[in-house]
């Protein structure tokens, strides 16, 4: 056996480059395509959360200033009302009161790159057709 590509293998790697070439550039069409309709439905659901989140923060400051005003005004009652009734009832009052209302926060989707179209097909056409066309190396 020849360590050498054969002529059908010499063609097959031309066609093959040629064929990585046509489908990388078709694939960067695409990806353009993809980046140009993904950016505005990005932004307007950007924008829309932006929104969210503002109304939100503000939920968020209703409801830490009522929780706060009636833990206030519980703390100062006596130990024995806020045990009663009562107190309980109010307690649990002032728990739901006590929410976290946390940001919404989307992971929205990045741009894709494009990348070098011809990285794989010069990558195949560069390969050595045979051993001998390698650097010789350093018997040890």
């Amino acid at each position: 056996m020849t360590f050498k590509l054969s002529k059908e293998q010499l063609a097959r790697r031309v066609a093959l480059a040629a064929e990585l070439r046509a489908k990388a550039a078709a694939l960067n069409i695409a990806i353009a395509a993809f980046n140009r309709g993904v950016e505005p439905l990005s932004r307007a659901v950007a924008e829309a959360r932006d929104g969210y989140n503002a109304t939100l923060a503000t939920a968020r400051a209703l409801a830490d200033g009522i929780a706060e005003a009636a833990r206030e005004q519980f703390d100062a009652k006596s130990g024995r009302w806020q045990n009663g009734d009562a107190g309980s009832q109010v307690r649990s009052w002032i728990e739901q009161w006590e929410m976290s209302l946390d940001e919404v926060d989307l992971e929205l989707p990045e741009p894709l790159e494009e990348f070098d179209s011809d990285a794989h097909a010069d990558e195949i056409e560069d390969a050595p057709v045979r051993p001998m066309e390698l650097e010789p190396m350093l018997r040890r």
